[in-house]
């Protein structure tokens, strides 16, 4: 119960303290979204290794394997918004050729192909630091986190609809 009560204190003052950066600035600079992510990064670890209970040992892997798999991620997401999103923006989809086409659908059939790889990898280096129980917790955890969060954001954008 202490640990519920300590996550949602945790992601209320993220909340909080992002929400005062969104009501001062309409667009997000690059930076300052980076920041936003590094916020949630950080309280995303702390709230796993509270809750996996690693000890000491553990705890120091972990984020060694956690840290490398987000940055994979982040540049995997770089190269998403790069090679396909920056493609089809607005009407630029009626104006490709075929081939065209088929290259921004080979370039995601390669982005899903590597997303596949570091989601695998992560669940082998789990697996070589953290016993399967806590590997399978990890997983658990981290959905619930991730649904936490997006329905705190949901919230915040409800509530800044309904005052305007």
């Amino acid at each position: 119960m202490k640990k519920m009560k300590k996550l949602g204190l945790l992601i209320i003052s993220f909340l909080l303290a992002s929400m005062s950066v969104n009501a001062q600035k309409k667009g997000l600079s690059k930076e300052k979204k980076a920041e936003i992510h590094q916020k949630i990064l950080e309280k995303k670890l702390v709230y796993m290794k509270e809750n996996l209970m690693l000890n000491e040992k553990e705890s120091q892997a972990f984020e060694k394997v956690y840290r490398n798999y987000i940055n994979k991620k982040q540049q995997l997401q770089e190269a998403f918004r790069k090679k396909i999103i920056s493609k089809v923006k607005g009407d630029a989809l009626t104006k490709m050729s075929e081939k065209e086409m088929n290259a921004v659908l080979d370039a995601k059939v390669e982005i899903d192909k590597e997303k596949n790889e570091i989601n695998q990898k992560l669940t082998d280096n789990l697996r070589q630091i953290l016993p399967p129980r806590k590997v399978i917790q990890y997983f658990k955890l981290e959905r619930k986190f991730n649904k936490k969060l997006a329905q705190r954001f949901k919230n915040r954008r409800m509530k800044k609809r309904r005052l305007k």
